[in-house]
């Protein structure tokens, strides 16, 4: 099984976008530019200071723009963490709706093969039903899939196994999150290697 798969999610908008965090409007700053300048008045304000060390209005001067600087870092930071929030939340609902739409479809399978099995009837509206789980399946990841001559339909998902005529494979927005969730959060594993081998591969 590969280590990662890409799901496509819906544009979230530039780092320019404006964003509302609580009620206080902040725009991220995509270029830097204000960033940036602060910054070099930062480093200005030390020339100056360098040319009279001993003159109070330069050390008020490094002083008030170095409070002015670590400000300015810390809101970019803020609206760091409130972009990366928001991609989280979109990667999310898309695992989820990845997720539903496998079960659909599995159900669907179940439905067609039950009705077909006889050789007599289509199931034409479950197909059709199907084909747009598929679609939008399609819409959200990399998929592949073909039907088995029972009427099944078996989902790849990049390149990893995702449905066949009983399972759905779940996918999660992170690694391992069900092996954490069993283990508690503690994530125990067991090996039946020896005690050299396992802490030599780790």
């Amino acid at each position: 099984m590969k280590a990662g798969w890409k799901v496509k999610i819906p544009d979230i908008g530039p780092l320019a976008t404006v964003v509302q965090p609580g009620k206080q409007m902040v725009k991220l700053e995509l270029e830097g530019e204000q960033f940036q300048t602060q910054l070099e008045e930062f480093w200005e304000s030390f020339a100056e200071l360098s040319k009279g060390p001993n003159t109070e209005v330069n050390q008020n001067l490094v002083v008030k723009n170095a409070t002015l600087f670590i400000e300015r870092a810390q809101g970019v930071y803020q609206n760091m963490k409130e972009y990366q929030k928001r991609i989280n939340i979109k990667i999310r609902e898309g695992v989820d709706r990845i997720n539903e739409l496998g079960h659909t479809i599995q159900n669907l399978n179940k439905e067609i093969m039950r009705i077909e099995s006889g050789g007599v009837e289509t199931a034409m509206t479950l197909r059709d039903e199907r084909d747009n789980a598929l679609d939008e399946l399609s819409s959200l990841a990399k998929v592949e899939f073909r039907e088995d001559a029972n009427g099944a339909v078996r989902v790849r998902l990049e390149n990893v196994e995702f449905l066949d005529e009983v399972h759905v494979f779940e996918k999660n927005e992170k690694l391992g999150k069900k092996l954490f969730i069993t283990g508690k959060g503690r994530c125990n594993l067991t090996n039946a290697c020896d005690m050299d081998t396992l802490f030599a591969s780790v």
